[in-house]
């Protein structure tokens, strides 16, 4: 139909009707025999290859089937550099856990105009896994059940710490890593204040702790939702807390362009 846009779940209902017509899972050209819609095309596109689409609808990728893409599975399984803190904080902002009837998969998510952000993430943990074009965002897609253990280690859950758990971070430069990188995620800089946002505060007043600035946590809540905001304010105080989050200015690494460069116009205007 033109102009239809499928969800992943019109996509995983049609594998799962090929294979009950079959009796099997299906083959790539066994599917696209049956003339079902979406075409074996927009399956694979929707989640990076015909043989990564196949376990999501819980069916067997069968013989001849490619095997998981690799990736650096054991990458988190220690929190020993800023680098793998601040990349922990952002999955905290912008990932998600699902679980699955085969396992776990980590999904990070960013918009189209971040997209090198996400390449960034791909290559660090080494991953073959593709990126994948949904409408506005992008996804990279990581099924490798040692990878998502690690990260549930750390309190990376599906509720990614909105009960209020934290990773066991103790040094500053680890917590300053985890914390950039949660602000890149789910944060605003700007020069009257800085805020990270979440669904609660539970999560935000522990964060108060591992930030060495005055800050408030404020809690707003109509009809059923709510949203929570941490909170750094102050003309002299917010280039002091952007040049801790931002310690080598324009040169400091991961950090997500935009927001670094918002950050450093603040700096510099600081001055």
């Amino acid at each position: 139909m033109p102009g239809f846009s499928y969800t992943d779940e019109n996509c995983l209902d049609a594998l799962r009707a090929a294979a009950e017509r079959l009796g099997q899972s299906p083959t790539r050209r066994e599917y696209e025999s049956l003339s079902i819609r979406p075409s074996a095309r927009v399956i694979s596109k929707r989640f990076g290859s015909w043989n990564e689409a196949k376990p999501e609808a819980g069916l067997p990728i069968g013989r001849g089937g490619k095997p998981p893409k690799p990736v650096d599975e054991d990458y988190f399984e220690r929190i020993d550099t800023p680098t793998k803190a601040y990349w922990l904080g952002f999955l905290f902002g912008d990932g998600s856990l699902v679980e699955r009837q085969y396992g776990h998969r980590v999904q990070l998510t960013q918009r189209m105009e971040d997209v090198e952000h996400l390449l960034k993430f791909k290559r660090t943990i080494r991953s073959e896994n593709a990126i994948i074009e949904d409408d506005q965002v992008r996804h990279i897609r990581v099924g490798n059940a040692t990878f998502a253990a690690h990260l549930r280690e750390h309190g990376f859950t599906k509720t990614k710490g909105t009960d209020g758990t934290l990773p066991d971070l103790q040094s500053w430069s680890l917590r300053r890593g985890f914390v950039r990188g949660l602000s890149d995620a789910d944060g605003y800089y700007g020069p009257d204040k800085w805020t990270i946002t979440d669904g609660t505060s539970r999560r935000l007043s522990k964060l108060q702790a591992w930030i060495p600035f005055d800050s408030d946590v404020v809690e707003e809540r109509w009809e059923h939702r709510s949203r929570s905001y941490l909170w750094v304010t102050g003309s002299s105080t917010l280039p002091a807390l952007y040049h801790w989050l931002f310690p080598r200015g324009h040169q400091t690494e991961p950090a997500l362009t935009r927001k670094r460069t918002r950050a450093m116009q603040v700096l510099e205007e600081s001055m």
